[in-house]
């Protein structure tokens, strides 16, 4: 109803009660005149006494006048109150309230009203505290939600579904969910949902190749209670969950297995052909069985470091999966790196390098576990002699830097690295030279360990190298809390 209307029936409203009172005692008043002076006439009083009789019925009929105004404009007052209240009900405003009513017919509505304008305020308070509460879980989700209407208008959608379609979705909302185009990818779904009235599951693949993002999505209609058993559909709900690091783990298996059968069947084809031979007639030649003997030795000992590799890495990411499982010690990185050269010893001699090896006078003490560091340590040595040529150096430092850290530092003037390849080389069975690696017996995983003991121990490796000129292999850990008191004081 309008608002010019409803005040046009208000002011009616109270201008009828004015009048009819006023009507009432009038009429009253004009019958009462008229009786009384009927009355007078017919006892045959003088014409003084009807004189009198008809200013007397004058002056009550005044009075009835005066006493009906004030009886009407007191009865208008509470109409109009009641009018006021239900009309700001009507626009919403429920805190509204009547006054209090002398009048016990008018007092009863005021009071309904008053109790209808508290219930529907609380019902309203406790259904504003649940939305929200509703829409601060839905945005707090990990899962993109999407709602769509029946007329397939977006309802609502979270942060999440944002960030996953790659589209500020809160710029959408009301707008026809097929002309918003990170939406209308899920057409199919919505519509193939809507038509089986039961949940849809698909799979999405978003982004170019080499960058996109899995997402399984889910669509399912909604709809409320109409009373009766029946039903009134409101819409679609799209659940939209990130599963990209699963297809990422699920495609690492996969390659991981068909390296590691890879691996394992070129030293198995190896030995077994060599087998083959000699059982064929080639152990009666001494000078073929010894050089068969000894390729069979290092495919059998290829195999074992590849076993080992993997052992390793296995405990590592074990290690990593279960907190805490790594019991940590104060270890001095002096003493790890003096046995990790000297153990090398006898190799970089033999190939006619010289290992330098620096190290500081006061302790470089952290929080970790000698194998580990040990383990670290003796992949990069052994690499850097591996790829080095014969007259050429090694060296191995161990600073203290910036106060808190430390820094291991290992560098050759070997053949180097390609940098397209630098990117890529803490991957597993990654080769920058997979005939020169396999030839040096290398079995792709040593680097890979490297990155994940560092990550352990809560270090960071890095890279450079130029090719010809060779590579520096830098890890950085911070000390243990007691020397970092020691150097602060």
């Amino acid at each position: 109803m309008p608002d010019r209307s409803v005040g046009f029936l208000r002011s009616r409203l109270v201008a009828r009660t004015y009048t009819g009172f006023v009507a009432v005692v009038v009429g009253l008043s004009v019958i009462t005149t008229g009786l009384q002076v009927m009355s007078a006439m017919r006892a045959g009083a003088s014409d003084m006494l009807v004189g009198d009789l008809a200013r007397i019925a004058l002056f009550g009929l005044v009075i009835s006048l005066i006493t009906g105004f004030l009886l009407a404009k007191r009865l208008a007052q509470p109409l109009a109150d009641l009018i006021r209240v239900a009309e700001a009900m009507r626009r919403g405003r429920y805190e509204e309230r009547v006054a209090p009513i002398d009048f016990v017919e008018l007092s009863s509505i005021g009071e309904t009203l008053n109790v209808l304008g508290e219930e529907v305020s609380s019902r309203i308070a406790v259904m504003s505290r649940d939305r929200a509460r509703l829409r601060s879980i839905l945005a707090a989700m990990v899962e993109g939600i999407v709602a769509i209407d029946d007329s397939g208008r977006v309802l609502f959608s979270n942060q999440a579904a944002s960030r996953l379609l790659r589209s500020d979705l809160r710029l959408s909302r009301g707008e026809k969910f097929t002309d918003v185009p990170a939406i209308n990818l899920f057409a199919d779904l919505v519509r193939e949902a809507r038509q089986s009235g039961a949940m849809v599951t698909h799979e999405v693949r978003m982004g170019p190749r080499g960058n996109e993002t899995f997402i399984a999505t889910k669509a399912l209609p909604f709809a409320t209670e109409a009373g009766e058993g029946q039903a009134i559909s409101e819409g679609t709900v799209i659940v939209l969950h990130d599963i990209t690091n699963v297809r990422r783990l699920e495609r690492v298996r996969r390659d991981f297995v068909a390296n590691v059968s890879h691996e394992l069947k070129t030293p198995l084809t190896a030995i077994k052909g060599y087998v083959e031979a000699l059982l064929g007639g080639a152990m009666e030649d001494p000078v073929t069985n010894t050089r068969f003997l000894e390729k069979i030795d290092r495919n059998v000992a290829r195999l074992s470091n590849l076993v080992q590799d993997i052992l390793s890495l296995a405990r590592i990411e074990s290690h990593e999966d279960a907190e805490g499982a790594v019991t940590t010690a104060r270890v001095d990185w002096r003493s790890v790196a003096q046995a990790v050269v000297a153990a090398h010893e006898d190799e970089a001699t033999a190939k006619g390098l010289v290992v330098a090896l620096s190290l500081p006078d006061e302790p470089l003490v952290i929080a970790g576990e000698r194998e580990s560091m040990r383990q670290i340590l003796d992949n990069l040595v052994g690499n850097a002699i591996k790829y080095t040529h014969g007259s050429g150096r090694v060296w191995v430092d161990c600073r203290r830097t910036g106060g808190s850290n430390c820094e291991i530092v290992v560098r050759d003037s070997g053949i180097g690295i390609p940098e397209k390849h630098l990117d890529r080389i803490f991957e597993r069975f990654y080769r920058v030279d997979v005939a020169r690696s396999r030839e040096m017996g290398g079995t792709g995983l040593g680097l890979s360990i490297v990155k994940h003991l560092v990550a352990g121990l809560g270090g960071q490796i890095k890279v450079e190298s130029k090719v010809g000129e060779g590579s520096t292999f830098t890890v950085t850990m911070k000390l243990a809390q007691r020397q970092q008191e020691e150097i602060q004081s």
